[in-house]
């Protein structure tokens, strides 16, 4: 059973699993109403896990969950608890795809935020079909 925290704004935050092997590791901020909104993928900054700084990322999907917006906070691999891929790839590879991954989990479209280098692989990541950036930023 996954690991999950309730909170008067939110249905739920839940521990996922994800990508093809559910080696890497998200958190799902979920609305308690489902419908048919996007939703917010948010990566980690630089090295920081995804908690984000000052726990940024954590109120952030919590406030676009409780605006109905379902917003995942992923470890890309080699970060936080999601372990690195050891095949000797780039980390912007790495970082296309896990980001891939976690859009595939969550939903068919999904608006994508970051801070810091993060935004790296946004025109990479956003240009496979039915899926959009919405919103990139960088401090």
């Amino acid at each position: 059973m996954p690991a999950t925290h309730s909170a008067p704004d939110l249905s739920a935050d839940e521990v996922l699993p994800i990508g093809d092997d559910d080696r890497l590791v998200a958190v799902l901020s979920r609305p308690r109403a489902v419908g048919d909104r996007p939703a917010a993928v948010i990566l980690n900054a630089g090295v920081l896990h995804r908690v984000g700084p000052h726990r940024l990322h954590v109120a952030l999907g919590r406030r676009l969950a409780a605006r109905g917006l379902p917003a995942l906070r992923i470890d890309l691999a080699g970060i936080g608890d999601s372990p690195g891929r050891g095949d000797g790839g780039s980390f912007r590879a790495s970082a296309v795809a896990d980001t891939r991954a976690a859009m595939t989990a969550i939903t068919r479209r999904a608006a994508r935020g970051s801070s810091c280098s993060a935004c790296a692989p946004a025109p990479t990541t956003g240009s496979r079909p039915r899926r959009s950036i919405r919103a990139s930023w960088a401090w």
